[in-house]
């Protein structure tokens, strides 16, 4: 393994060509490939996020609407139960995603990461926080704990776990680098008419993965096209991988079914394909069986379902939008009752789907919910500051609300590489720009998730 990663370093520095990368941006051919199609964001002057991960702040905002600070001292006065079986904490983290750092805290602690529990996921390219659970830790153990550029504090008892949603949203501190100088007037006015009228819930280029393509593999699995969808996953090439991943992905087409040999082919840069490895492994132990290879990932298999339905979700409200009809408050959740099909039925129907199969039984993880989805969402406790470098800006958003989807409607929005020549690279403390923020919230406006099941 590391003579391949010796080869392949060498083969980088003879040909940098096949590391160039360009990664998913927000521009409007970007966001059309999700479902996302409104006039006039392509006119929204230029702006560049996360050049550093100083400049994405992301702080966690309890149910109790308390927010877990990313500073050193405490987020609130700490009162706990003793007797309580799980014990809480805020995780700080920098330069890792949620999962990563999870995993490392795991490791440190001698525990399975299935013991640690949280609420959802934070940006990696970021100084995030959030609350988590322990269980079957000490709570010495946890106290001023330190793994690289992880961090805990707020350790207290209580007496149930986090789970997935325990939580009522985020607050953004965010550096928006801008190629032009922002004209303040028509910024604050644009910013007013989103705090007022607010902005439609788009799901963000996040949730479909690094080459934007996670909802067609999604759609096949719905479709009972399994081979489909693994092919989709392993093979498929995409503008936004290196082209030295594109390669080895054309010869995984070429060797299609060949389990090993395109494990070896996987094997040359292990830490890139860390899902492809995972599905490989139930194809080698139940050659062409597709449906137990899914199943065997269905964690991964079930965030490719999720990404349709967030893809038919977008392509919903676009269409809404591009009509000029009068946005609702709220969406049901995509599923096979009459008030979803009522909302759903037209994209479904454009898309091909058998709108009387839309329960995957072969897949009996993935389970339709009930319920409602906010469609507008708005930003709450807003703040600015215009710099040279272009603006930064803080604001509350509710679980579910995507900060890149409110900025996009600010900016014609860039981030990873390649970083545009215009950026300006001054680094900049954003707490100390933006001034005092709130320790806790007040009374909020936005539409909840109200889930049945």
């Amino acid at each position: 393994m590391q003579n391949n990663q010796g080869s392949i370093n060498k083969l980088f520095e003879e040909h940098p060509y096949f590391a160039t990368k360009f990664e998913p941006q927000f521009s409007s051919e970007d966001l059309e490939k999700i479902g996302v199609s409104v006039p006039g964001m392509e006119s929204l002057p230029n702006g560049y996020i996360k050049l550093y991960p100083e400049d994405f702040i992301v702080e966690e905002v309890t149910p109790q609407k308390k927010i877990c600070t990313i500073e050193e001292t405490p987020s609130w006065e700490i009162s706990d139960n003793p007797q309580a079986r799980f014990i809480h904490a805020t995780i700080v983290k920098k330069g890792i995603a949620t999962l990563e750092a999870l995993m490392e805290l795991a490791r440190n602690l001698g525990i399975y990461h299935n013991r640690i529990i949280r609420g959802g996921l934070k940006d990696a390219v970021a100084i995030t926080s959030q609350r988590v659970s322990f269980e079957g830790v000490e709570k010495e153990k946890l106290e001023g704990l330190r793994v690289g550029t992880i961090f805990l504090k707020d350790v207290s008892y209580e007496r149930y776990p986090m789970h997935i949603g325990n939580l009522y949203g985020n607050r953004f501190t965010i550096m928006v680098r801008s190629q032009e100088s922002i004209e303040e007037k028509d910024f604050t006015e644009r910013l007013k008419k989103l705090e007022t009228e607010g902005f439609p819930n788009f799901y963000s280029t996040q949730r479909f993965g690094r080459r934007l393509g996670a909802h067609v593999i999604g759609k096949k699995i719905l479709q009972g096209d399994f081979e489909g969808a693994l092919k989709e996953f392993l093979a498929n090439t995409s503008p936004y991988e290196m082209p030295y991943i594109s390669m080895i992905r054309v010869q995984v087409q070429d060797n299609w079914r060949d389990w090993a040999k395109i494990y070896t082919l996987y094997q040359k840069l292990p830490m890139y394909f860390v899902h492809e490895l995972r599905f490989l492994k139930s194809l080698r132990e139940e050659p062409n069986d597709f449906v137990y290879s899914l199943r065997r990932n269905s964690d991964l298999t079930k965030l490719y379902y999720d990404a349709y339905v967030s893809y038919v979700f977008n392509k919903t409200l676009t269409n809404l939008i591009n009509k000029g009809e009068r946005l609702p408050k709220v969406f049901p959740f995509f599923g096979d009752s009459k008030e979803a099909l009522e909302v759903y039925g037209p994209v479904l129907k454009s898309e091909g789907i058998d709108q009387t199969k839309l329960r995957v039984t072969e897949m009996p993880f993935i389970q339709l919910r009930r319920g409602t989805v906010p469609v507008v969402i708005f930003p709450e406790k807003v703040k600015y500051k215009v710099l040279t470098e272009g603006v930064v800006l803080s604001f509350v958003l509710p679980k579910g609300a995507y900060a890149t989807t409110f900025l996009s409607m600010l900016f014609n929005l860039r981030e990873g590489d390649p970083i545009p020549i215009w950026v300006k690279e001054d680094q900049r403390n954003l707490k100390e720009e933006i001034g005092e923020l709130e320790k806790e919230l007040s009374e909020t406006k936005n539409q909840d998730v109200a889930e049945d099941a």
